[in-house]
C-alpha cells in the first residue's frame, strides 16, 4: 500500500527472530529505525511522514544480522493526488505466475524498457500463482522469480483470479480463505484513496491523476458475484467511482467481457453476466480503460459504448466511438481516441506466463489489435491528458499501442495590444504545428501582430486541433503639438505625446527628419513651414498625426498701408472698432503684431465675402504701444496701424 505519505514493506524470513527495519532518503545515510516486537516470520511496516515523489532506500535486519539492503532495495512515494506534473508510469501482468520461461523473458523486458527508472505501480490481473493460488506456488512460481526484478521497490497492486481461488468457489465449508488473502495487504479503509470497500478482494487507489480500481471477478459475497450489481461489491463500486474526481480511471479484474482468446466471451456464463450486467456500470461512470487477464493472449477493442451482447452483434457505427486504430504512430488511420463522455477501451492482457489458443470468431470483431503467439506485458503511461498504453512482448518489441486524449481541440481566445507577445500552449502535451509564429519548447510564441487573426494549431500527425482568435487591439495614436505660428528667424519647437509602446519619429518640409518626442529647430526661414508629421511604430504597428506650421515673415516696415480700413477711436486706451472693406473674397489668417514685427496673438481665420466687415479688437490686457492688425489671404494682405495708450 503506497501513498504520496506512506509506504507499506512487509517480508518473510525463514526463521523466527527479532526483525528491525531501517531507512531514509540516503542508501549511505538511513537514519531512521523501526524495531519490532512480534518474532514471526512475517513481517509488516507501515511507514508514514513521508515526502511525496522521494526515493527512500531500506534495509532489513533479523537479531541485528543484515538479510537484506543493497541499493536496489528502495521505494519511491507517489506525487501528491491530483498532480499532473509527472508522467505515470506503470504495468501491468496478467496470468503470470506460471514458472515458464515466458515469464522470465517478459519480466526482463520490462525491465529493460523502464532503462532503470522506478516504476510506479504494479497491477496484477488474476491468476497469479498456478495452478491454485497455494502460499507454496505464490512463493515458488511468483516471489521467488520476481524477487530480482520488481518486489523489491515497486508498489504491487493485484487483483485475484479462478486460480487464486484454487479454481472452486471460496469459502470453504471451514471458512477458510485463499491464501492471496494471507500474503498481500490491501486497502480496505481508504488509506490509499477512493472509497473504504471493508473487503480485502477489491479496492481502490489513486496514483497522482488517475483512479485504479481493482475488482474480485471470481470470489462470492454473500453468495453474489461480481457480475451480479445487486451484489455488495457492484454497490461499492458505484459509490466509489461516484466519488472519483481525478480525470482517468482504470478499473482491472480478471475475466474479460469481449474474448475469443483461450476463453470465449460469447459462451462462457461468467462472462456474458459481466459483459451484460457490469458493462452497463463501467459506461455509466465514464470508466476510461478495462485491463483483464483469463484469456492467454492479447486482444485490445475500439472505444466502445452501450455494446452488451455478442460478437455477431458488435456495429462499429453503433458501439465504438471513431473507428480509428488509435496506435496514434503516423499510420494510415491511427489518430487517437478523443474522450468526451463515454466510452471504454478493454485489453485483455492475459499473457505474461504463456499464450494459447484461440475460440471460434477469433479476432472478436470488436478489437482492433489481437495476438494469440506472442506473450507480453502492458505499460501504461499518463501524462496530464494523454493516456498511452502499450503491449509490449517478450521479444522487445511494441505489438500494439493505444492513445487517448482528454479535453483537447479546444478554442483558445485572447486580447492583446498591437505588436504584444503572446503564447499560447496546446490543449495537448507534445508536439505542435503552426502557419503563424514560432514553436519552442512545446509553446506557441507569436510576435509583432499588428491584427486580429483566428487559425488553427496541430500536432504533427495533424489529428489534433486547437482553434486559436487574437484580438488585436487598435495600435494608440500619437499627439503633435507646436508653437507655430512663429516669425522666421525663431525657435520651432515640436512635441509629441504617446502613452503606447513604440517610438516616436518626425518628418517635414525641408527634409527634415528626426527621432524622439521633442525637437527644436533654431533660426527657421520659409522653408520650415507647412506639414509636419509625428509617427508612432512598435515592431509592425504604426500610426501617424499631423500639424500644420507656419513661418511668419512680417517686419514694421513691411507691413503696407491701406485706406481699406478704419479705426474708432485711435488711439484707444483698450477697445478698438476696425470697419474692413473687403475687396477680395478668401480666407484670411487673422495676427496681431507688435511695433517690433513679432506675432503677439492668432485669431481664427475667417473666410471673408466681398463688402464690409467689422471687428473688435479688445487690447486691454496689452502693454501701451503700436500694434498692426493683420488680414492675410493668400493673395491680399490688409492691416490697419492701432496705438494703445
Amino acid at each position: 500500500m503506497g501513498t504520496h505519505n506512506a509506504m507499506t514493506v512487509k517480508w518473510r524470513t525463514s526463521k523466527e527472530g527479532k526483525s528491525m527495519l531501517i531507512y531514509g532518503e540516503s542508501y549511505q545515510v538511513k537514519d531512521k529505525a523501526i524495531p519490532l516486537a512480534d518474532n514471526s516470520q512475517v513481517q509488516e511496516v507501515r511507514l508514514t511522514g513521508l515526502k511525496p515523489k522521494t526515493k527512500y532506500y531500506y534495509s532489513i535486519y533479523q537479531d541485528n544480522v543484515l538479510l537484506k539492503g543493497d541499493s536496489t532495495h528502495y521505494f519511491v512515494t507517489s506525487p501528491v493526488p491530483g498532480s499532473v506534473k509527472e508522467t505515470v508510469r506503470m504495468v501491468a501482468f496478467g496470468d503470470c505466475g506460471t514458472q515458464q520461461p515466458a515469464q522470465v523473458e517478459v519480466a526482463k523486458r520490462v525491465t529493460e524498457y523502464f532503462g532503470g527508472k522506478p516504476i510506479d505501480g504494479w497491477l496484477l490481473l488474476g491468476d497469479n500463482a498456478y495452478n491454485y493460488g497455494f502460499d507454496n506456488e505464490y512463493q515458488i512460481k511468483f516471489f521467488d522469480i520476481y524477487q530480482s526484478y520488481f518486489l523489491k521497490n515497486t508498489v504491487l497492486w493485484p487483483s485475484p483470479g479462478n486460480h487464486d481461488y484454487a479454481d472452486r468457489e471460496w469459502p470453504n465449508p471451514i471458512g477458510q480463505k485463499p491464501d492471496y488473502f494471507k500474503i498481500f495487504n490491501l486497502p480496505t479503509k481508504g488509506e490509499c484513496g477512493g472509497v473504504p470497500s471493508g473487503n480485502a478482494a477489491y479496492y481502490s487507489y489513486d496514483y497522482a491523476n488517475v483512479h485504479f480500481v481493482s475488482l474480485d471477478s471470481y470470489g462470492t459475497e454473500e453468495t453474489k458475484k461480481m457480475a451480479d450489481t445487486l451484489s455488495k461489491q457492484v454497490q461499492w463500486l458505484k459509490k466509489d467511482l461516484a466519488a472519483n474526481k481525478l480525470p482517468w480511471t482504470v478499473v482491472y479484474f480478471h475475466h474479460p467481457p469481449y474474448t475469443k482468446g483461450t476463453h470465449n466471451s460469447d459462451t462462457e456464463l461468467d462472462l456474458v453476466a459481466i459483459r451484460e450486467n457490469l458493462v452497463r456500470v463501467l459506461d455509466q461512470y465514464k470508466v476510461d480503460v478495462v485491463l483483464n487477464g483469463h484469456s492467454h493472449n492479447y486482444e485490445r477493442s475500439y472505444m466502445l459504448h452501450n455494446y452488451y451482447s455478442n460478437e455477431i452483434s458488435f456495429n462499429a457505427n453503433n458501439h465504438a466511438k471513431g473507428n480509428s486504430s488509435a496506435k496514434y504512430d503516423g499510420s494510415p488511420n491511427s489518430c487517437p481516441y478523443i474522450k468526451a463522455g463515454s466510452g471504454t477501451v478493454y485489453v485483455v492482457a492475459g499473457a505474461s506466463g504463456w499464450v494459447g489458443g484461440t475460440t471460434m470468431g477469433y479476432p472478436h470483431n470488436a478489437m482492433v489489435s489481437s495476438n494469440s503467439e506472442t506473450t507480453g506485458a502492458m505499460v501504461l503511461e499518463v501524462t496530464d491528458n494523454k493516456f498511452v498504453a502499450k503491449y509490449l512482448t517478450a521479444n522487445g518489441s511494441i505489438f500494439d499501442q493505444f492513445t487517448i486524449f482528454k479535453d483537447v481541440n479546444k478554442k483558445h481566445q485572447k486580447t492583446i495590444e498591437c505588436g504584444e507577445i503572446v503564447t499560447f500552449e496546446s490543449s495537448w502535451k507534445g508536439d505542435i504545428q503552426s502557419t503563424i509564429g514560432k514553436v519552442d519548447n512545446g509553446l506557441l510564441r507569436i510576435d509583432s501582430l499588428n491584427k486580429s487573426v483566428q487559425f488553427t494549431i496541430s500536432d504533427k500527425k495533424n489529428c489534433l486541433h486547437d482553434t486559436i482568435q487574437v484580438n488585436v487591439n487598435a495600435y494608440k495614436t500619437p499627439k503633435a503639438s507646436s508653437n507655430s505660428p512663429i516669425m522666421e528667424s525663431e525657435t520651432l519647437l515640436l512635441e509629441g505625446k504617446f502613452d503606447g509602446n513604440g517610438q516616436l519619429s518626425w518628418k517635414g518640409p525641408d527634409n527634415f527628419m528626426a527621432i524622439g518626442e521633442k525637437q527644436t529647430i533654431e533660426k527657421v526661414n520659409l522653408n520650415k513651414g507647412g506639414k509636419y508629421f509625428l509617427r508612432a511604430s512598435y515592431k509592425n504597428c504604426f500610426s501617424q498625426d499631423s500639424i500644420d506650421v507656419k513661418i511668419l515673415k512680417i517686419l514694421a516696415n513691411e507691413i503696407p498701408k491701406t485706406e481699406l480700413v478704419k479705426v474708432s477711436p485711435n488711439p484707444s486706451e483698450g477697445v478698438f472698432e476696425l470697419k474692413v472693406d473687403v475687396t477680395q473674397e478668401g480666407t484670411y489668417e487673422c495676427f496681431l503684431v507688435d511695433n517690433s514685427g513679432r506675432v503677439v496673438y492668432t485669431y481664427d481665420a475667417e473666410k471673408l465675402p466681398v463688402g464690409p466687415k467689422n471687428f473688435v479688437l479688445d487690447l486691454s490686457n496689452k502693454e501701451s504701444g503700436l500694434y498692426y492688425f493683420i488680414l492675410r489671404s493668400s493673395q491680399k494682405i490688409i492691416s490697419a496701424k492701432v496705438l494703445k495708450k
